[in-house]
């Protein structure tokens, strides 16, 4: 059977779905000086993917994988939650 993601799923929200959902969360999304704009998210090679950014946090001294993205902007709202509200 194949289910549909939960709208609530970053992995594949479109950039204006994961910029509300950012907002109705009260989080922010980590800007950086990097190729995708965003902290802790980084464009995979080669193009073409259908989630082609990845996020990594730092936790506990370990990388923390949190998934594929179709867009930077779900890559760094999974960011954001995952760091909280405090980020």
């Amino acid at each position: 059977m194949n289910e549909a993601a939960p709208a609530s799923d970053p992995a594949l929200m479109t950039a204006e779905e994961a910029l509300a959902a950012a907002e109705a969360e009260g989080l922010t999304l980590l800007l950086a000086d990097n190729a995708t704009g965003f902290a802790c998210v980084a464009r995979l090679t080669p193009k073409g993917r259908a989630k082609p950014y990845k996020a990594d946090v730092w936790e506990e001294g370990k990388i923390r994988n949190l998934g594929t993205f179709a867009t930077g902007e779900g890559a760094a709202l999974a960011v954001a939650r995952s760091l909280g509200p405090e980020g």
